[in-house]
Formats: structure tokens, sequence, C-alpha cells
């Protein structure tokens, strides 16, 4: 049976609300998972002594609308020298705790992404 404009304007709204509420968790839990695989890789190298950089380490989503934006990140406010120790120093090599964690986690969350878009695609009529 054929659709109506209408019927097919419904499903839209709905499918699209379905994939934002579904976009949005997986947003929030790669950040998680980003935030983790940084502390992870901050155990590792450089040595922990204070574990104030551990600490400062945080992962964050933010959704406005439908820009969809992860953020993981040291606060410098409780470990002031956490982008020297991310990027180095005339004397120092940079250690990429992050930049590693996101070059890890990001493949995982395209793919989950994609997955999402071909599932909110496909129609069973």
């Amino acid at each position: 049976m054929p659709l109506t404009f209408d019927e097919l304007q419904n499903d839209l709204a709905q499918s699209s609300t379905r994939f934002n509420k579904q976009l949005k968790k997986l947003a929030g839990r790669t950040a998680d998972r980003m935030k983790n695989q940084a502390i992870k890789n901050a155990h590792i190298y450089p040595k922990k002594r204070t574990g104030r950089l551990i600490s400062s380490i945080q992962g964050e989503a933010i959704v406005v609308g439908y820009d969809y934006n992860i953020f993981v990140f040291a606060d410098s406010d409780i470990a002031p020298y956490s982008e020297y120790v991310e990027f180095g120093t005339s004397r120092m090599k940079p250690r990429l705790y992050v930049k590693r964690a996101i070059d890890k986690i990001e493949p995982s969350f395209r793919k989950q992404a994609e997955g999402l878009l071909q599932k909110a695609f496909k129609r069973g009529y």
C-alpha cells in the first residue's frame, strides 16, 4: 500500500528523532571511551608521579542541533603542564596520550555511526 505524504513526513520525523537519540548516545559513549584510552595512555608513558595529569583528562560530547562534537582534553587548571606533555617542548618529545586515544577510537566510532545511518535509511515497506 503506498504511503501518503503525511504518513511519509511523520515516518521521517520519527526516524530522525530516533536517529538523533542513538547518535547522541554513541557520541557520549565514544567520548568516555576516548577519555579512558587517554588515561590508559597516560599511565603507560609518561610515568605516573602525582596523578594530576590522569585526573585532569576529560571527555565530553556536546550536541547542538545536528552538530555533534566530541572533546577529549586535559584540564590545564588541574595539570598546567598537560599541554607540554602532550605536544612536547624543545627539550622533550611529545607523548601524544590524547591524540593516540582519538586515533585508536575514532575508526570504531565512524563505523558505528555509518551503521546507524544505514539503519535509519532502511525501511520495511
